[in-house]
């Protein structure tokens, strides 16, 4: 994959936007989790560790990160190294986000085909294993968001169309 083909989803400005926004609330990090789990209506909550973890490994799934924007209202295109976007995420307050695998693996499966592609050639395209992106339709939680975000731009399609309110 040529170098700087794709914005790169930056965790460290997901981690920021983050502490400026518990810093402007006057939260904990404890108030910013029980918040940011209220405004998902989270069944399961996520934990501090979770999100203070993603910057030490530099990555995190795109469902946390989907959390992450939802609370602080932004698209996770805003997170994208090179990219300015300003628009909030277009859903209404009430209701969980989720990253719909299933639209994304038929998506990604469609263009592939149309791409003539095989899974290899893919996989090279999008800097992953091959088995990440065959894969794609077995998966049930989620991906990483960096890969998410390699592959909405490789489809040339805004995320929102992969994530559904449920």
């Amino acid at each position: 994959m040529p170098e700087g083909k794709y914005h790169n989803f930056n965790i460290g400005k997901l981690w920021n936007a983050m502490e400026d926004k518990r810093d402007s609330k006057g939260f904990t990090k404890k108030q910013m989790m029980d918040d940011l789990n209220a405004v998902n209506n989270q069944v399961i909550r996520m934990s501090i560790e979770t999100v203070t973890g993603m910057v030490g490994r530099n990555n995190t799934t795109c469902q946390h990160a989907l959390h992450m924007c939802r609370w602080l209202d932004r698209t996770p295109e805003s997170f994208l190294d090179g990219v300015h976007i300003t628009e909030p995420l277009p859903f209404p307050a009430n209701g969980r986000l989720y990253w719909s695998m299933p639209a994304l693996a038929k998506a990604v499966k469609d263009r592939k085909e149309s791409q003539e592609l095989t899974w290899k050639q893919l996989a090279q395209e999008l800097n992953c294993s091959q088995s990440q992106v065959s894969g794609l339709h077995r998966i049930t939680y989620g991906v990483s968001i960096h890969l998410a975000m390699r592959i909405t731009q490789w489809l040339e399609q805004p995320s929102i169309n992969y994530i559904v309110l449920i």
